[in-house]
């Protein structure tokens, strides 16, 4: 058993911003924003396999092959 979180950004350090998912949003109980608290301690404490992953890829390569993998 594990405490529900709903944020997984992967860096803590410097999240992203999230831009065109806002409107879709805008109805949700959970905020888009990044809160900070207690999530960041919860992912290094039980969710362990929800990590960063570097590409060797540039962006526009690691994007066309994410895109062709739907």
């Amino acid at each position: 058993m594990v405490p529900p979180i709903h944020d997984i950004r992967t860096d803590i350090a410097d999240t992203p911003l999230f831009v065109v998912v806002l409107p879709l949003r805008a109805i949700e109980r959970n905020p888009p924003e990044y809160l900070g608290g207690e999530t960041p301690k919860l992912k290094r404490e039980f969710y362990l396999d929800i990590m960063s992953i570097a590409y060797i890829q540039s962006n526009a390569e690691a994007f066309a092959a994410a895109v062709e993998d739907k």
